[in-house]
């Protein structure tokens, strides 16, 4: 029998035969429906839903526990959010955009030194606990899927500027269903987001005499919430979108998997 770690790393391998699939598809220049990409990111997926279930029932807990998990967990709500998504033949090509991010969160989380467990495992005992982290870890995921299909964006933006016949042969979604789901994903990624961080006071208050708004975590997240939270204020009031848009989903993200291990780092809550 694999183990839950065996399961993630072939789940990554299938992740890595679609990044490469991916690169045919670019040369191709997307001119057919890349079904079979999305069969390669379902055969990991499944794989990766075996070593998310290995690993809760072995520990008894949700999954989310440190930041192997973490990261595991994020990686599998992304790739599960696009599979439902690329249920939509126009969007499938996400796929092909999104498999980088896959592959590098599964290296990523497989990297010696992120699997270590608590002595009793109190964290993850609490319920509430691991609603509020699923929660967050959802949004994150869904916060990658925007800059996922903000990518695809700008390259479509590109082709009409340039007049490339690329973007009249291929089968990429119109830049306008682009924005369209990029902002969508992006409100529904704030609530969850919002639903996590709302948690948080009634978890843990003052503790060993740390008080939460002054810990790194606390504050790098209330800054990740703020700066989405006025992407969104701005997308409703001022119809901020186009390049702007995507060139801000595409940063908040890389600023957001750049920082998240350093913060849990610093954090002595978490």
């Amino acid at each position: 029998m694999l183990t839950d770690r065996q399961c993630f790393f072939c789940a990554t391998l299938m992740y890595g035969v679609s990044l490469v699939y991916s690169v045919f598809l670019w040369r191709k220049g997307f001119r057919k429906d890349d079904r079979i990409n999305y069969v390669l990111l379902l055969a990991g997926f499944t794989m990766h839903t075996v070593a998310m279930f290995m690993r809760g029932f072995s520990f008894n807990r949700c999954p989310v526990n440190n930041l192997f998990e973490a990261t595991m967990f994020v990686n599998w709500s992304a790739v599960g959010a696009y599979l439902i998504l690329g249920l939509w033949p126009k969007i499938r090509s996400l796929g092909a955009f999104a498999s980088p991010i896959f592959v590098f969160l599964g290296i990523y989380a497989l990297m010696p030194g992120l699997d270590h467990h608590d002595a009793d495992g109190e964290m993850t005992k609490n319920g509430i606990v691991s609603l509020h982290a699923v929660l967050i870890l959802i949004s994150y995921a869904g916060f990658g899927l925007c800059a996922v299909a903000s990518c695809m964006y700008l390259l479509q933006e590109r082709n009409l500027k340039k007049h490339n016949i690329f973007a009249v042969t291929s089968v990429l979604p119109p830049i306008q269903r682009l924005e369209s789901v990029a902002g969508k994903l992006l409100v529904a990624s704030l609530i969850l987001l919002t639903g996590g961080l709302s948690l948080a006071p009634m978890l843990v208050g003052d503790k060993d005499g740390l008080i939460f708004y002054q810990d790194a975590k606390i504050l790098w997240s209330m800054l990740v919430w703020a700066a989405y939270a006025g992407i969104v204020l701005s997308r409703w009031k001022w119809r901020f979108g186009g390049k702007r848009l995507a060139w801000c989903l595409i940063g908040g993200f890389v600023f957001l998997i750049l920082t998240f291990s350093g913060t849990n780092l610093m954090s002595d809550l978490h």
